[in-house]
């Protein structure tokens, strides 16, 4: 089996509009738990901040309540801090079930707002395994920043030659090498943390690995397969641009009316561009989640030896529902999404 992303893609449409609760229901509550509950709880801990920082503003240091949220300030930074932290476990814990949640859409499963909070059993490997995947992204990142550094070193020094012969020459030479570093170094970095890609997915259908497995073993997934995942968050951009539109269309219209040092800006053009991308968000989320559990399945059909998982098991197979895998029954390549060529 191949993978077709125009197929797919329709799959992921038909299993969207087949699926019952709607995805645009789960996908609410789930942005309603990622960004509404902590964005109220680090608004509420932060208030008293808020106002340490308009008291200093209006010149009134004598006031008691800036004295008291002064003497108290060290504390609340530490608990925004805390605060923080388990915001960040939690969204961490939260996007590994709506992963799930989408891997089960995909595959025609029973899906339902409790997919959310599937990763709180295993919350110690998904926060583990985010870990590592942001460590060797960051290691990946400082080795393409030092490359890109001495490749920088280098073209300046060989445009500082050509400028001696042609100053209009060595600039343009630089300028366009320059352009072909950078670009150089996107493609370092994203054919290196692409291999991650589907790490999340591995861990959902082996519950039983370890982080470094899933990661070992989504790197043996992916190659070869990296260039045609690109190309799928590629066909997607074209929805993101629309909803960076929606967004800046929103900010300049708060701008416009509401005064530069008004205090509730900031909160108003965020209500205000999240009602503006909510539709389009509710719509996208679940479409691009479906679409990679699609390249997921179509990877893991024909996984290869490297990648430690079994080939596709026949129908026939007696012990095909004793292996594991996904909720107990299934195992990579058992593909029973919608009834949609791929």
């Amino acid at each position: 089996m191949g993978f077709h992303r125009p197929q797919v893609k329709e799959a992921a449409k038909a299993a969207i509009r087949q699926a019952h609760p709607s995805p645009r229901w789960i996908t609410l509550l789930f942005f309603l738990l990622v960004w509404g509950v902590p964005g109220a709880l680090m608004l509420l801990a932060a208030r008293p901040l808020l106002n340490l920082a308009a008291l200093a503003a209006a010149g009134v240091p004598e006031h008691p309540l800036y004295r008291y949220t002064a003497s108290v300030s060290g504390g609340l930074f530490s608990l925004l801090f805390f605060l923080s932290v388990l915001v960040t476990l939690f969204c961490v814990v939260l996007t590994y079930g709506y992963l799930s949640y989408g891997l089960k859409l995909w595959r025609g499963q029973e899906t339902g707002w409790r997919d959310l909070f599937c990763g709180i059993p295993q919350a110690g490997r998904v926060l583990l395994l985010t870990l590592e995947i942001f460590l060797f992204s960051l290691l990946w990142a400082v080795l393409g920043a030092i490359l890109l550094t001495i490749g920088v070193l280098i073209l300046n020094t060989v445009s500082f030659l050509l400028a001696a012969l042609s100053y209009q020459l060595g600039q343009l030479f630089l300028e366009l090498l320059s352009l072909a570093a950078s670009v150089g170094f996107m493609v370092f970095f994203y054919s290196r943390v692409l291999r991650y890609a589907l790490a999340y997915y591995i861990l959902l259908d082996q519950p039983r690995y370890r982080a470094s497995e899933a990661l070992d073993a989504s790197k043996d997934l992916m190659v070869g397969h990296r260039w045609t995942f690109f190309v799928l968050l590629l066909s997607f951009l074209g929805w993101f641009l629309l909803g960076s539109l929606l967004c800046s269309a929103a900010g300049l219209l708060c701008q416009q009316l509401l005064p530069s040092g008004s205090v509730g800006l900031a909160l108003i053009t965020w209500l205000l561009t999240s009602l503006c991308t909510l539709p389009l968000t509710l719509w996208l989320a679940p479409y691009l989640a479906c679409s990679c559990a699609g390249f997921y399945e179509a990877v893991a059909q024909n996984p290869g030896p490297a990648s430690g998982f079994p080939p596709r098991p026949e129908e026939s197979d007696p012990e095909r529902r004793s292996r594991g895998g996904f909720d107990g029954d299934y195992q990579p390549g058992d593909y029973r999404g919608p009834d949609l060529p791929i």
